[in-house]
């Protein structure tokens, strides 16, 4: 499941690293990453670096690992002074060049997901996605109280087409005394 990845409103991009700076004298950046998945800066045919109102299409011409994040020399970007120009910015994707794991899923798409327990019955709706170092907690309103549902596969099946989650009502009754 991928959790750090967010989708941009202007065009559904999806944000898969931030430049943070720039490194060396021939347009290579530092970039954050915003994904889980390095090959998509190599395998995206198209690659926008967004900066408020500016947007710039770019390719890969070199990546490799750096410190907590990436090294990336953009083609289009060939000196300090022009790569200096698009710190701050994001690189995204479009989301057709985006290949979605059989279980993965965006944040957006969790919140405001109705909760059943596994023989149906309601039990809230997901209000809040807390994500605590790569685990996932959901803040469910049950309309009582509010109970925080661990988010993993063992416990919890997402049908998005039903905008549902259903997790195992066993789970659900003890997380519920507590």
């Amino acid at each position: 499941m991928n959790k750090r990845e967010s989708s941009s409103k202007e065009e559904n991009l999806i944000y898969i690293g931030k430049v943070v700076k720039v490194h060396g004298l021939k347009g290579e950046v530092e970039v954050g990453i915003l994904t889980d998945r390095i090959d998509r800066y190599k395998e995206s045919d198209k690659i926008y670096l967004l900066n408020g109102n500016r947007s710039k299409e770019v390719r890969v011409e070199g990546l490799r690992e750096y410190k907590r994040g990436l090294l990336v020399k953009f083609e289009e970007l060939n000196s300090r002074e022009e790569a200096k120009e698009w710190v701050g910015s994001y690189v995204a994707i479009p989301p057709y060049d985006y290949v979605r794991e059989e279980d993965e899923y965006k944040i957006y798409e969790i919140d405001g997901l109705e909760v059943i327990d596994d023989e149906g019955s309601r039990c809230g709706l997901v209000i809040e996605v807390k994500d605590y170092a790569g685990n996932i907690l959901l803040v469910v309103d049950t309309g009582k109280k509010k109970i925080l549902l661990p988010f993993v596969k063992e416990y919890c099946k997402i049908e998005l087409d039903r905008r549902l989650i259903i997790v195992l009502k066993k789970i659900w009754e003890e997380l519920n005394e507590i």
